[in-house]
């Protein structure tokens, strides 16, 4: 996906690496390290997809400047009009660890628990910080709040969802309680959806 956004930007016109990257935070209210940028952008160049146009300089090596190729911008063109398999979106990181869980110890659980915790606190925050990210108005900025508010709007849910396998490692059971309670392999498919699951999808 990275690589497919780096193309995308770069099908506007010459970028050199720092301005590329920064762009890319502000369009995407991503807060990633630039180390993955700049791999991103090498393994660009050997694919044939961008090629470098200036080396830049000693002092700011950042500086090199790219264009995207033919083939950049037709892989481009291909990857932003396909319709997505959204069946096939992986789950989240919380989502792969929680159903072996149980093999923790009681106290090692908790502590990584309020671990996930602060982390979520912390990558909130971010997102937040972007909010007042460098940029024009009008679609730009709409889509750029559009994704600041559905980023928090995940990152909610996995707190709630850290909360709820904590009461269902306590208790042994979804956090819902009662004889009515879903299963909990029901509650993390629901926490997967945009509403939560609330919405009636037809064919």
């Amino acid at each position: 996906m990275l690589r497919r956004q780096m193309l995308g930007l770069l099908s506007q016109g010459r970028r050199h690496g720092y301005a590329l990257a920064k762009e890319h935070r502000q369009r995407t209210c991503l807060t990633g390290g630039s180390g993955n940028f700049y791999r991103e952008l090498k393994h660009l160049c050997r694919a044939g997809m961008i090629r470098l146009v200036s080396a830049g300089t000693a002092a700011d090596p950042r500086k090199v400047t790219y264009e995207i190729t033919g083939a950049g911008a037709a892989e481009f063109r291909t990857w932003i009009t396909d319709v997505p398999d959204v069946s096939a979106c992986p789950e989240s990181e919380l989502a792969t660890r929680a159903p072996l869980f149980f093999l923790l110890p009681e106290e090692t659980g908790e502590s990584l628990l309020g671990d996930w915790k602060r982390s979520i606190w912390s990558a909130i925050r971010r997102v937040e910080d972007t909010r007042e990210a460098a940029g024009t108005g009008g679609q730009e900025k709409a889509i750029r709040d559009l994704l600041v508010q559905r980023r928090i709007r995940h990152l909610t849910l996995e707190l709630e969802f850290v909360d709820e396998l904590k009461s269902a490692l306590a208790t042994g059971r979804p956090s819902t309680g009662g004889a009515d309670s879903e299963p909990a392999n029901s509650v993390l498919a629901k926490r997967a959806l945009p509403d939560g699951g609330r919405r009636e999808w037809r064919r």
